[in-house]
């Protein structure tokens, strides 16, 4: 299975998100575990990669199991807590990045990476490591998906939201 990693970033009680290039939903920065490098490793690089932080992992908070999306992958969030001004900066893989208030997310945003931040701002769970299966996944190649966004009336955003309407119970 690949490795997928991702980062809760807190900021001034805001959360950090980037909107990535290849799609334009508001997520969590993240992504795949390279090599042999440890998951702490990756976080702390795609992070840097995508917004110029260098950060201090504070906590593993989730581990999720997704059998069907892509081959079979699994995910761990991590949660971090910034104490000191911040720089980032914007990489050619992120269209934006903003810091958002928990409470009042940004739209559009990826329904599950919306479900992390509840969980780990939620102070009754945020420090449990669960291990979730989560429901069937879209499985459909990248020229697919491309395709039929361009046969579809809707724009890039509106139809990818169309897909991640139904929240990820956890």
């Amino acid at each position: 299975m690949q490795k997928v990693v991702a980062a809760i970033i807190h900021y001034k009680e805001k959360v950090l998100l980037t909107m990535r290039e290849d799609f334009e939903f508001w997520c969590l920065p993240g992504g795949y575990v390279e090599g042999d490098e440890s998951l702490e490793e990756a976080v702390h690089r795609e992070v840097a990669e995508e917004a110029g932080l260098n950060l201090e992992i504070n906590q593993r908070i989730l581990h999720i199991v997704k059998p069907n999306w892509r081959g079979g992958v699994t995910m761990d969030i991590f949660r971090t807590e910034i104490h000191h001004d911040i720089v980032y900066t914007i990489s050619p893989e992120v269209k934006d990045i903003g810091l958002f208030d928990p409470k009042h997310l940004p739209y559009p945003i990826l329904r599950e990476h919306a479900d992390y931040i509840k969980l780990a701002t939620d102070t009754t769970t945020a420090s449990i490591i669960n291990s979730i299966q989560s429901p069937e996944e879209l499985e459909l190649p990248k020229d697919r998906i491309q395709n039929l966004i361009l046969f579809s009336e809707m724009g890039k955003s509106e139809w990818y939201a169309s897909l991640f309407k139904e929240p990820i119970y956890i």
